[in-house]
This record gives structure tokens, sequence and C-alpha cells, in this order.
């Protein structure tokens, strides 16, 4: 839990490290600033990646949006047009949909399912306002395969899986929507671990069939937490701190500001651009958008 605090420590620490420099005491100073820079690069929080240079275009290209719709009352005036419409503008080869919006699912599914001709559509029909999610794909999608949260009562999934065949290559596309912190935040890091547990044995079965992995979605998690270092023990990278600039914030309500939703891929897939698009305020959340090359 104390990953929730780190981008304030971060903050705070180079603030100290100005005052210092202000005060002309140097070594202090130094010290904050060394101190703010090594809890930032320890929980990958903030990237600048300002002097990155761009990686050579090699392997298939792919266009990859990330995107929860939230399934609020306050989005209810909203139009299904919106919603498609920006989507559809964004021409993306994957989709991964955490959270789609329960006034529009059924018309959103039906229309991106005429766009992308392979898509996993998951709706949970037991709760009142069923938070769905899917995948869609430009690409043939095999070992379609959803895994259930075990505490979750209203038997929604923590995960879905899917194969994509992206050239000679196989890529597993994993897609996550985690307990969030609503339920309190000692027991949604419980829930989270036992999350994680499940993703990693995914993956160890997948391990030998495919090639790479891409994992996305609304972890409701920040970058350093168990969750995320769980994956990135299993040989991903988070694509925010290889590309990524900034906080990328993707979670914005009211003082509230996360970055909740992430994407991580295998350590051969390239990173060329990730940003949070906010020209989409539909939402309490804002789309995650990448380009990435995939070994052929």
């Amino acid at each position: 839990m104390f990953i929730l605090l780190a981008i304030p420590c971060i903050l705070l620490l180079l603030l100290l490290a100005i005052v210092a420099g202000v005060m002309r005491r140097w070594k202090v100073a130094l010290l904050f600033l060394a101190a703010g820079i090594g809890l930032n690069v320890a929980t990958e929080q903030i990237p600048l990646n300002i002097f990155r240079r761009p990686a050579k275009p090699q392997g298939t290209r792919i266009k990859i949006l990330e995107y929860n719709i939230c399934a609020k009352a306050a989005y209810q005036a909203l139009h299904d047009d919106a919603f498609i419409a920006y989507i559809l503008a964004q021409d993306a080869d994957i989709l991964f949909l955490p959270e789609n919006l329960y006034y529009t699912d059924c018309r959103l599914d039906s229309v991106l399912s005429q766009h992308y001709p392979y898509s996993i559509y998951r709706q949970v029909p037991k709760k009142e306002r069923p938070e769905e999610m899917g995948i869609y794909s430009r690409f043939p999608l095999t070992g379609i395969k959803r895994l259930p949260s075990p505490d979750n009562p209203n038997g929604s999934d923590t995960m879905m899986r899917a194969i994509a065949t992206i050239g000679h290559k196989r890529v597993a596309l994993l897609h996550l929507h985690c307990c969030s912190n609503s339920i309190g935040v000692s027991r949604a890091y419980q829930e989270r671990e036992q999350d994680a547990a499940l993703i990693v044995q995914s993956m160890a079965a997948l391990r030998d069939s495919v090639d790479y992995f891409i994992a996305a979605g609304d972890f409701n998690d920040l970058s350093g937490s168990p969750l995320l270092r769980s994956l990135q023990e299993q040989g991903l990278h988070d694509a925010w701190w290889t590309a990524g600039t900034g906080f990328g914030f993707t979670y914005r309500e009211g003082w509230r500001h996360f970055r909740l939703d992430h994407l991580l891929v295998s350590d051969a897939i390239t990173v060329t651009d990730i940003h949070v698009d906010g020209t989409a305020p539909y939402s309490d959340h804002l789309p995650l958008v990448a380009m990435v090359r995939v070994p052929e």
C-alpha cells in the first residue's frame, strides 16, 4: 500500500532538493535529489524519455487502444455514437475495453464486431449494472478463455485471454480488470494479489505455446505494486516507463489522479509510442494509445 504514496514522496523529495539548493546546501540538495530519482526509478512512476531515440521500425506495426468507458449513471446522457465514433476514429488494430458503459454495451459490441472480425465479448447478466469487457482484433484469435476471480460474488471475470496470430507469431493477449480500492484498500490489495497469482499461472500454462505476451486493461493498481511487479517478473515490461513521458494519469476524478490503466509487453516487443488521449472526456478514465512492433 506504500506505493500509493510513491508520487507524493518523489515530488516532496524533489521539492526539498530545490529548497536546499536555493539555500546553497548542496550536499543536502544532492541527497534529496538522489533519493527522489532513486525512488522514481525503483517504482517506475514518472518517466521522462526526453532524449529517447525512436527505435528503428522492425517487425509488424500494431496500434493498441485500451479504454475503460466507466459504467456510471453520470454518463447516461452521452449518446452511444460518441463512444463508437471515437473508438472507430482511432483505427487501432487491437482494442482492450475493460468496462463498456452499461448503457452502450450491446450496440457498441454490435458495431465494433462489424469492423473487427475477431472479438471476445463478455457480459454478466447477474449484475444490476453489468460491467462488460471485450477484446476486438484485426488478427485471428484462438484459445479464448475467461478466468474468473475467486472472490467475486457477481461471477465477473478478472481476466480474459486469447492468442492472436500476428504474422508468423503467436501473441497471448491478457485483458485485465482487477479489483478496485472502492471495497477498501487493504482488501483490494489482497484480492489483487490473488489476481496476480491467477495471471502468472495463466502465463505459465501458455509459455510453451506462444511467442510473446501483451497484457492490458484497468489494473486498478499503480506501477511498482505487487501486481505490476508479478508481471514484470514474468518477462514483461511497462510500456509507459519504456516510451511514455510524465505522469500518464489515466484515471481523473476530482482530486484523484492515478495511472491505473497499463500496457505491459514481452521484452522482445518494441514500444515506439504511447500516450494518454486527453481528447476523449467520456469517462472518468482516459484512453491509453500505443504503437508497438511485434518481431517477425
